[in-house]
């Protein structure tokens, strides 16, 4: 069947990371379109993998783990948060390195415990129905270019 999820999954955090290391660069570079253009692309693509993830994972998941599941749902909250937070000092041209740093220092954070847990059990566990559709979203998502 292809790709398994956990391996479209972390290859989508690393195309998101890389999207943020550009958008980092753009932003030091004082490239007011580029940052528009990336920070577009990160936010719709973080988003949308958080959506999968909450969609196609963590209901099956949270009945095998319900505090990790909890904990990851409230994270994406505040991640979410985050974005909209990020997304006014970037269309201010206002945020700091420090700041964006600290905010990419707890997604990796974040991706690193999906992985080692949520993504390892649903690489073992998700049925059939789930997986399938799992993948085509995450196909989706990976093959999507920073708009």
């Amino acid at each position: 069947m292809g790709m398994n999820p956990r391996a479209l999954l972390i290859e989508d955090h690393e195309r998101l990371e890389q999207i943020f290391v550009d958008l980092k660069a753009a932003f030091a570079l004082g490239d007011r379109e580029e940052v528009a253009r990336l920070w577009t692309a990160f936010d719709a693509g973080l988003t949308s993998h958080m959506a999968a993830e909450e969609e196609h994972i963590l209901p099956l998941f949270e009945q095998v783990d319900p505090a990790e599941a909890e904990a990851t749902r409230k994270d994406h909250v505040k991640i979410r948060a985050g974005l909209v937070d990020l997304a006014v000092r970037v269309d201010l041209h206002m945020v700091r390195k420090l700041e964006a740093d600290d905010f990419i220092d707890h997604i990796r954070e974040h991706a690193h415990r999906e992985n080692e847990l949520m993504y390892r059990w649903a690489e073992q566990h998700l049925d059939e129905e789930s997986r399938v559709s799992l993948l085509g979203r995450l196909r989706d998502l990976v093959k999507r270019p920073a708009t």
